[in-house]
């Protein structure tokens, strides 16, 4: 394994390894490397199960031939300064299971080729300028725990088929401009601990259907436009610590069930048509109305 390159920051240094036949791991995160990713990267062994170069200062884009390194399980290239698109071949990478591009400047949409990807457990893509829609495909990720797409620039439906990923733990789609409805498939989400849908361009009810994500503990649908009543069986959300659900239309009441909540920290439920009582029981007695 591969962890330092004596003070050497030029990126350029990968090319040195490429004779390197038993080489399995180049980990060289935060260590200030500079440059365009080479195009020689592609020619490093094709043993190599992890190439990790986040956190550095690495402009340019994306080489084509990365997707050469068919063995590689982990790529990791986040908090740099990478522009243009995501490969469209980077689905030849077939063994990958963790793939973190987040905190670049890329853009365009996400290939279609990802979706080939079937053994990825964690997609990070935050913070980049992304757009378009996701593919009904992204079913294919059957062991996917952690997505985050936000924030980008997206724009799809929430597709029932994302709800069929449901050995989910954490989904971040916010500060995107999704439409349409929550999809009621949410409720196979049983294995969910973080959701984050919040800031986006979503409407209609919030379905009855949450309840069923019984081990969440953070729910963010905020700065939406959801209408309805909140569905009074979130009190089965027994490990709840913090629901915001701020900015939306919501009206009627907010259900007494809350009070059931035994975890909650945060419960944020302003700027919505709400009326009636608030609820003070339990739990909900040490907070103060705001």
């Amino acid at each position: 394994m591969l962890t330092n390159v004596s003070g050497n920051h030029e990126l350029s240094i990968l090319t040195s390894f490429t004779n390197c036949q038993l080489l399995e791991k180049v980990v060289l995160s935060q260590k200030h490397l500079n440059g365009i990713l080479p195009a020689s990267v592609g020619n490093l062994t094709t043993t190599l199960s992890e190439l990790d170069l986040s956190s550095n200062l690495i402009e340019g884009t994306i080489p084509l031939a990365l997707s050469n390194l068919i063995k590689l399980i982990a790529l990791g290239l986040s908090s740099n300064k990478i522009k243009g698109l995501i490969p469209p071949n980077i689905g030849h990478m077939h063994s990958l299971q963790m793939l973190s591009l987040d905190n670049n400047a890329l853009k365009g949409p996400i290939p279609l080729s990802v979706y080939l990807l079937v053994h990825m457990f964690i997609f990070y893509i935050e913070h980049n300028m992304l757009i378009g829609s996701i593919s009904i495909s992204i079913n294919n990720f059957t062991s996917l725990q952690a997505l985050d797409l936000s924030p980008n620039n997206l724009s799809s439906v929430l597709l029932p088929s994302l709800c069929e990923l449901k050995y989910l733990l954490e989904l971040y789609l916010q500060d995107n401009s999704f439409t349409g409805h929550l999809p009621l498939g949410l409720g196979n989400f049983t294995m969910m601990i973080d959701m984050d849908i919040s800031a986006n361009k979503l409407s209609g009810e919030l379905p009855a259907s949450l309840s069923k994500l019984q081990i969440l503990e953070y729910l963010n649908l905020s700065h939406n436009t959801f209408v309805g009543h909140i569905p009074k069986q979130l009190d089965h959300m027994l490990n709840l610590d913090t629901i915001d659900l701020s900015q939306n239309n919501l009206s009627g009441e907010i259900p007494k069930s809350l009070e059931k909540l035994q975890h909650i920290l945060v419960l944020d439920l302003s700027f919505n048509l709400l009326q009636g009582e608030i609820p003070s029981g339990r739990k909900l007695q040490t907070f103060l109305p705001s």
